[in-house]
């Protein structure tokens, strides 16, 4: 396996537009040509993954790229993957066997045009199996997610022909990359889907765009479709507020429910013109609208991703640009409850020549990992993969001042009750080792969280309940200090 790695370890002047995280570390990393991001995720060992394409090596065309890193940024390992045509990643998934599994658009295999592309590595990289998955015309793949039943779905859209419309377009697969079903979801105007997540009962939601017409004005309108364990539509909302507009991701939201986030396209900041504008929307579990915000600043910024804190806020992740100036890396901090919809805070990262994040991940304890593409800081300006570690949003309010800590010994759970993850949230008094399992109804040791040593302080760890049965739950956190216990509630 060829592999090209050039990184540098790189010190960016915290651009502030208000009181945010200080920047830990930024790292980039590629070869003599051109590395997009599309995809990041943290892996089993503390480190991340990074999915994309690159232009550096390969066998023709673009080829797919990935770099797996450790937990401070350093790379362990890049390959690049494909054929004599353009094949590219759009998603991953770090597997509880420490392998991975990638999605993405592959040319060079499959049909007679683009394909959805599924494939496995081991966690070294090296090939363990490769699927691909089509229909008449071209498919282009946009997300991967894990499913409740060990298989995976992948979604993007399909086009029977040049200049015809975009239809959804969903692969459900079983554990091995056998083809459970695949639908083709659409009517006679374009849609386009960024991002898939699962649900429980084995249902999902997608976040995208639609072609609509509003009397004489027609345009594209951010869109949420809810889709049964067959793939078969059970609601869909278009956010008609602002238009055109394209939604780019989705998550389930503290207590229920969903946020989105989206970008408006032609967004107007009163006599300076129309911009784009960054936006996220809160759902309800049975698809009724909130809230939206207009979460930007003045000129050009976008959202790309979005994920949830531990103190149950929104952190959505893209590029601002100004006028006649390069993009940034952009973050949002939006608030969620008595203030919803309210900006905590923004923060940029940049350099002299486009960059961008694609990618946000919050980590246990609050720190939150960012990826995405950089030009300002590659070979000359040429692009790379982009990875930046961003100090505890957990303990950030509204004001972008620190939140008042317990000081006691403490255990809790939000959101509680659940419906997918929640954050198990605890506070020590002093230094110690601690064990921290959750016991079912019947006292039987469910989950073992945390068992180790930690800092005085609070912290917090993202518990994914999928494989549990609904029901009462009690987490237990026992240390030198004594113990303390705390009811969740998972419902599905």
């Amino acid at each position: 396996m060829n592999r090209i790695l050039v990184v540098w370890l790189l010190a960016i002047p915290a651009a502030l537009m208000a009181q945010g995280p200080d920047t830990v570390w930024t790292r980039h990393y590629g070869g003599i040509g051109d590395e997009i991001c599309r995809a990041m995720r943290p892996t089993q060992g503390g480190g991340f993954v990074l999915a994309g394409s690159t232009t550096s090596e390969g066998s023709g065309g673009t080829d797919a790229y990935v770099v797996v890193t450790a937990a401070d940024g350093t790379p362990l390992w890049s390959a690049h993957y494909g054929g004599s045509l353009d094949d590219e990643f759009c998603g991953v998934l770090p597997l509880p066997s420490s392998d991975f599994l990638f999605a993405g658009t592959t040319h060079s295999y499959g049909g007679s045009g683009g394909d959805f592309w599924l494939f496995k590595t081991s966690a070294q990289g090296d090939s363990l199996w490769s699927h691909t998955y089509g229909v008449t015309g071209d498919q282009t793949c946009s997300s991967l997610e894990a499913t409740s039943d060990g298989g995976y779905m992948l979604s993007g859209v399909t086009c029977s022909s040049p200049g015809a419309n975009t239809d959804i377009f969903l692969v459900k697969t079983d554990a091995w990359g056998n083809a459970a079903w695949t639908r083709t979801i659409g009517d006679t105007t374009s849609e386009q889907i960024a991002r898939v997540i699962a649900l429980p009962q084995g249902n999902y939601m997608l976040a995208g765009s639609e072609d609509v017409w509003h009397g004489p004005q027609a345009g594209t309108e951010a869109y949420a479709l809810k889709v049964n364990a067959m793939g078969n539509p059970t609601w869909q909302h278009l956010f008609e507020e602002t238009l055109p507009a394209h939604g780019t991701a989705v998550q389930q939201a503290p207590g229920g429910g969903y946020i989105f986030s989206a970008t408006a396209d032609q967004y107007s900041h009163g006599e300076a013109g129309l911009y784009k504008e960054s936006m996220l929307m809160r759902m309800t579990p049975s698809g009724v609208e909130e809230w939206e915000s207009l979460c930007g600043l003045p000129y050009d910024d976008e959202l790309n991703d979005v994920a949830v804190t531990p103190d149950g806020a929104f952190l959505g992740a893209g590029a601002r640009q100004l006028p006649e100036e390069s993009k940034d890396g952009f973050v949002v901090k939006v608030a969620d409850g008595v203030n919803s919809g309210d900006t905590a805070w923004t923060r940029t990262w940049g350099g002299g020549n486009d960059d961008g994040f694609t990618s946000v991940a919050v980590l246990d304890g609050g720190r939150c990992a960012l990826a995405g593409t950089t030009h300002s800081h590659g070979n000359g300006e040429d692009a790379d993969f982009w990875l930046v570690m961003m100090d505890s949003v957990y303990a950030l309010s509204a004001s972008g001042l620190p939140k008042a800590l317990p000081e006691d010994f403490s255990v809790s759970a939000c959101p509680n009750p659940f419906n997918g993850s929640t954050w198990i949230q605890f506070h020590l008094p002093r230094d110690g080792r601690i064990t921290l399992r959750l016991y079912d109804a019947e006292g039987r040791a469910a989950a073992l969280l945390a068992d180790g040593s930690f800092a005085r302080g609070a912290h917090a760890i993202h518990f994914h309940g999928e494989s549990l049965a609904s029901g009462l739950y009690f987490c237990r956190l026992a240390s030198s200090t004594g113990t303390r216990t705390a009811k969740v509630v998972l419902l599905k």
